[in-house]
């Protein structure tokens, strides 16, 4: 999917918070920074049109409404209850469960 050794230079208009952020110093390689994010939207991108072709069409309100009920649960988890969790995990990694 990725060619790698083949790039192009372009130049982009972004605004001045972006552009203040990619500036800041603590970013090792930009291109390969705003490279990176751009592949995470194609695939969202993608991902979505995959979602409506079998008739399930995401929207911003669906998508912040269960990033609410997500967020609601996570609160709701004590350490004890996500070291549970990890520990089942591991197991199903490990085909014992």
């Amino acid at each position: 999917m990725y060619r790698s050794g083949m790039t192009k230079k372009i130049a982009i208009s972004i605004p001045d918070d972006v552009a203040e952020r990619l500036a800041a110093g603590d970013i090792e390689n930009v291109s390969a920074y705003v490279t990176e994010a751009v592949r995470r939207q194609i695939a969202t991108e993608q991902l979505h049109a995959n979602l409506a072709g079998v008739g399930i069409h995401v929207t911003k309100d669906g998508v912040d409404r269960w990033r609410r009920v997500l967020a609601e649960r996570r609160a709701a988890m004590t350490p004890d209850r996500w070291q549970a969790a990890r520990d089942h995990l591991d197991g199903v990694m490990r085909g014992e469960q």
